[in-house]
């Protein structure tokens, strides 16, 4: 029975206990001890032990009971389990893992939190029209010891629900046995969620709330009515996002994405295009893209290079979009909590240097930027490039893949 009560909790209920009864019992003092597996739990003097000097009762003060205080003694120790077990939420007592079920989100967690909902809500809309706040995207948040579940409608095995009186909503822990960092979008128990690790001491929070943006642009995408099609089906059924087999050593696929990466960088140093330059711009991309369908063994190679487009290099252009603003002291102001906990600003160097350099990896595409992450840097050049030649692309962007968005412009 003991193992389920937290260590931090017990001494100030069993005071609480003690002190009542004393009183009810008109006790002067008494010497408590209370021990787990040989390890003091509570050790303290309570009230007098010498009525007529007024003496304080110490823990090692004797106390000449002999054998007539056993049976009063045991009787109080059953009514002090009952009461500590009522203290223990229900759930937890369920748990066989409920002593690990201790730790306590801190408020610093809980402030990283409430800004990203803050900073989503607040600029969200400005970047996508129809982003509205999402505060009750699914969001699973670990850190080094417990896996914290928001937000989640149904919480797999393990999870234990807690309270905190920070958090509006349940809270869902389990101890975490994962060392791996994530800042990712997947589905736990069959639900599309955030899964984010806490930062580390060193990391710029600031940062970090912009790349989880980039996550909860991902929660939008899946909230809509995707028609843009999805290269896992056919022979890639069984392939994901990380899995699929994309010929990232094919030299011909490589130099096909590098001049399609190099047009686009080019272009988006004028980045406002006037109409004549524009209509030139699309004539071109659709000779680029001939050119580039041509090298792939299959069709379903070129519609995992637009999805990833569509998908990733979209929300990194989202995170871009959305620091540009919160850099802007004049256009964004953080959730005060978060403010009372982090000393940095979205306006700092660090994270300036960051944003403004982001576009700078789009040109080495298909050499030093190579695998998965060159998708990101393609797409969110392409979003860029439509900025400058299609103001409403945003409006057909979940039923038209990037490559159908350019070619398409009149």
């Amino acid at each position: 029975m003991w193992d389920s009560i937290d260590a931090q909790q017990a001494p100030a209920v069993i005071s609480r206990y003690v002190i009542a009864e004393m009183k009810a019992e008109h006790m002067p003092g008494l010497a408590l001890g209370v021990y787990r597996n040989g390890h003091p739990v509570c050790v303290q003097g309570i009230g007098k032990g010498n009525i007529d000097s007024g003496a304080p009762v110490k823990p090692a003060t004797g106390v000449n009971s002999d054998s007539l205080a056993k049976q009063f003694v045991a009787v109080k120790l059953l009514l002090l389990f009952s009461l500590l077990q009522s203290a223990i939420p229900v759930n937890a007592q369920k748990s066989p893992d409920n002593e690990l079920i201790s730790e306590k989100l801190s408020q610093r967690d809980i402030a990283l939190l409430h800004e990203l909902f803050h900073l989503q809500g607040a600029i969200g809309h400005l970047v996508w029209e129809k982003w509205s706040p999402i505060s009750t995207a699914p969001i699973l948040y670990k850190t080094k010891n417990f896996d914290y579940l928001f937000n989640h409608p149904n919480p797999p095995k393990g999870f234990v629900k807690v309270d905190d009186v920070f958090w509006k909503g349940a809270i869902y822990v389990r101890p975490n046995t994962d060392s791996n960092a994530y800042r990712a979008t997947f589905p736990v128990n069959g639900i599309e969620t955030v899964v984010i690790s806490a930062p580390e001491t060193d990391d710029n929070p600031c940062l970090w709330e912009l790349q989880a943006c980039h996550e909860l642009f991902h929660i939008f995408q899946y909230q809509n009515t995707i028609k843009v099609m999805s290269p896992f089906q056919g022979k890639y059924k069984d392939s994901n996002e990380l899995s699929f087999p994309f010929n990232y050593k094919d030299d011909a696929i490589l130099a096909s994405c590098r001049v399609e990466a190099e047009y686009s960088f080019d272009l988006l140093k004028q980045m406002k295009l006037d109409s004549v330059n524009r209509m030139v711009a699309v004539k071109v991309y659709r000779d680029i893209l001939k050119i580039d369908y041509r090298t792939f063994s299959d069709s379903g190679q070129v519609k995992y290079k637009q999805w990833m487009e569509w998908k990733e290099g979209v929300a990194r252009y989202t995170e871009r979009e959305v620091a540009m603003f919160a850099m802007d002291e004049n256009k964004y102001r953080p959730a005060e909590d978060f403010t009372q906990y982090f000393k940095e600003k979205y306006s700092d160097d660090q994270v300036k240097s960051f944003y403004n350099n982001m576009l700078n990896p789009i040109r080495f595409v298909g050499e030093g930027v190579r695998g998965t992450v060159m998708f990101y840097y393609l797409g969110m050049g392409k979003a860029y490039l439509l900025d400058a030649i299609n103001k409403n692309w945003k409006s057909s962007y979940f039923n038209k893949n990037l490559d159908e968005l350019i070619t398409n412009v009149d």
